[in-house]
């Protein structure tokens, strides 16, 4: 040390090991694990932890439809909406996601006008410049709000900055593909819907893209669709909220965005799924 005596350094090291959990399966002919179907007998493993078989296709002329909920009014505080879209065209003037009609009291609403993402309110509107959103192609969009700014970001990169303190909260119904009562319909597709009653940062919104998708019990998840039901006329909600929707319309596509995510362990390390099959033929 600076006294000239014998020093000594230190080392408090904690390693968290990654993990695997094990499955055994036996059965006739064939198994389907994480959307591979295996028809020989053997042990298989993957770190992928989601898969996106379904995301619901608009043909311009139809929608999904959610009852009020007051987990969706937010009064004046911080939220954020994410929605994957992929647009057949940009010649549209359509509602992503809607709560209310835009003459109403309380609504909000996250839409795309042709090219420009477009953020509405009562009577209010916050656009982003030309060339934004594109066609034939998936893309995220998210709509925050934080201490009474309002941001638009398409990517993860902001492209619309407004600001706005209204009280956003009302008894109307939620939707998705149009405006309700009106119809500013939607001609694509559309997937992983998710409200969140806080506002996320710039870093959050960014590594959304490549994240795995919520599980449905995250902090601050009020409402999240992901239409992996793949039939029937629900939607269901993947919160504890029971927000479920009815499709007027619409349909299940196979049509998805890229999303795919490594397993880790609740210490965040990498964990591998492991399938022990037996195929008794």
């Amino acid at each position: 040390n600076v006294n000239g005596c014998d020093s000594v350094a230190v080392l408090n090291l904690t390693i968290n090991n990654s993990d695997t959990s094990f499955s055994n399966i036996t059965a006739c002919d064939s198994v389907t694990w994480n959307s591979v179907t295996y028809t020989q007998t053997g042990t298989y493993t993957t770190n992928v932890g989601s898969n996106n078989n379904y995301s619901m296709s608009f043909d311009g002329n139809d929608y999904v439809f959610f009852a009020n909920n007051s987990s969706l009014n937010f009064g004046q505080a911080d939220f954020t909406i994410h929605a994957w879209i992929y647009p057949n065209n940009i010649n549209q003037n359509a509602r992503i996601i809607a709560k209310g009609e835009t003459s109403s009291a309380g609504c909000y609403q996250m839409n795309i006008a042709n090219d420009k993402l477009r953020i509405s309110f009562q009577n209010t509107d916050f656009f982003s410049n030309s060339n934004v959103i594109q066609s034939n192609i998936w893309q995220l969009l998210t709509v925050k709000r934080i201490g009474g700014t309002v941001k638009g970001y398409v990517n993860g990169v902001e492209v619309v900055s407004g600001s706005s303190s209204l009280n956003l909260s009302s008894s109307q119904i939620l939707a998705i593909g149009y405006e309700p009562g009106h119809s500013s319909y939607f001609d694509g597709y559309i997937d992983n819907v998710s409200i969140w009653n806080y506002a996320f940062d710039d870093t959050e919104i960014y590594n959304y893209i490549n994240s795995c998708p919520p599980i449905g019990n995250e902090s601050g998840l009020v409402g999240y669709w992901n239409f992996e039901e793949g039939n029937g006329n629900t939607v269901y909600d993947q919160t504890n909220n029971g927000i479920d929707g009815i499709i007027n319309g619409a349909s299940y596509n196979t049509n998805v965005p890229i999303q795919t995510c490594n397993l880790t362990n609740v210490n965040g390390c990498d964990s591998v799924a492991v399938l022990n099959l037996t195929i008794n033929n």
